[in-house]
């Protein structure tokens, strides 16, 4: 049986990298380890210096003299930690880039973080690199390059076109990193908007996940992809469903369109979805007179907070239907046996009675009045 004890060393000397606060105690047994016996310790213990090390003259020397080592990897390593405590100028970035490009996914990881750090000072130092890499398609280091061009946020923004172009060939989670990627870097939505209305109709649910959340950004760009997401209204996963409802919410009147996609979602069978279509009701200026009825067999739910929203969300539209919205609580009223749930009904049409109806309504009564009063 092999001797499992440098695995356990590797494994050690990695985890000590990942905890900066305690890098007071975590430097001595990683300085320590690079007198180790195994390369792959060494290695991995130059590595997490190069994440922690900063500031620290005895690390800076230590990973000077490991950048002699005549093993290849090791000297690389320690050339792409000096760079990650800041002690390397930038004739150390095309290192960095085959460091990317390179077999050992630590020492990528690592050369993609600097890189990210210097990217978004300098973009146009790191960004033809990168681009180069892109075009490649090969994984995982076209996805390491994503992610270094995710952490440059909207310094990477010249990348887009080559960004999006990886997509349809991309494993799944590189289309993950890739639809954040784009909602980070692209501040227009001239790139963003149509991957993440191609991700919409992706099998992952994940991916959808992550593209409604990236459509928030882009509320001038809603007439692009509203289609898609009242489609999405309709997702199989109720996440997706709730936080679809929740962007046409945060949409306003810009998502009118949608308003027979909520009177659908009002009935959906989870109770989450059914109320973010209630409150997606009141977002909307000009309400279409079909919500009432909806509300109407909300205030029939068997859940106590949809009856609640519904009541309210009732006396919102009573702004713009003061006598449907008034008939519909009193008739609930009347069968309403919950205590709480009455004395919220009964305080809403307190409220309506007290309130004149606005200027909005009131004209579109007297113009209805004025129609039927007319001799024929």
């Amino acid at each position: 049986m092999r001797d499992p004890a440098p695995k356990v060393r590797i494994s050690a000397a990695e985890s000590l990298g990942f905890f900066p606060k305690t890098a007071a105690r975590s430097i001595p047994p990683l300085l320590e380890s690079l007198n180790d016996e195994t390369v792959e310790v060494r290695r991995a213990a130059i590595l997490a210096l190069g994440r922690i090390g900063k500031g620290n003259t005895e690390v800076e020397q230590a990973l000077r003299k490991s950048s002699e080592d005549p093993d290849p990897q090791t000297k690389l390593n320690a050339t792409v930690a000096l760079a990650g405590i800041d002690k390397a100028d930038d004739s150390v970035i095309p290192v960095l880039l085959k460091a990317l490009a390179g077999k050992e996914k630590d020492t990528a990881r690592l050369a993609g973080r600097v890189l990210g750090q210097v990217g978004r000072k300098t973009p146009e130092k790191v960004l033809p690199g990168l681009m180069e890499i892109l075009e490649t398609k090969q994984e995982p280091v076209s996805g390491y390059a994503v992610q270094v061009l995710r952490s440059m946020r909207p310094a990477a923004a010249p990348a887009l076109p080559k960004l999006v172009a990886l997509y349809d060939d991309a494993d799944p989670e590189t289309r993950f990193d890739i639809i954040d990627a784009v909602t980070l870097i692209d501040q227009s939505g001239e790139f963003a908007v149509p991957v993440l209305v191609k991700s919409l109709g992706s099998d992952d649910p994940l991916d959808r996940k992550e593209a409604l959340l990236g459509l928030m950004r882009y509320r001038d760009k809603a007439d692009l992809f509203m289609d898609h997401l009242i489609a999405a209204v309709k997702d199989e996963a109720a996440e997706n469903r709730l936080l679809a409802v929740g962007v046409i919410r945060g949409l306003g009147d810009k998502a009118a369109k949608a308003a027979p996609a909520l009177i659908e979602a009002a009935r959906d069978s989870d109770v989450r979805v059914r109320r973010g279509a209630i409150r997606a009701f009141e977002s909307l200026k000009t309400p279409p007179k079909e919500m009432i009825p909806a509300l109407e067999k909300c205030l029939q739910d068997e859940n106590i907070g949809i009856r609640i929203a519904a009541a309210e969300a009732l006396g919102r539209l009573a702004r713009s239907y003061p006598q449907e919205a008034a008939k519909a609580l009193q008739d609930a009223l009347e069968s309403e046996k919950q205590p709480q749930v009455r004395a919220r009904i009964e305080s809403i049409l307190k409220k309506q009675a007290e309130s004149p109806p606005d200027k909005e309504s009131a004209a579109r009564d007297k113009n209805v009045q004025d129609v039927t009063t007319q001799p024929r």
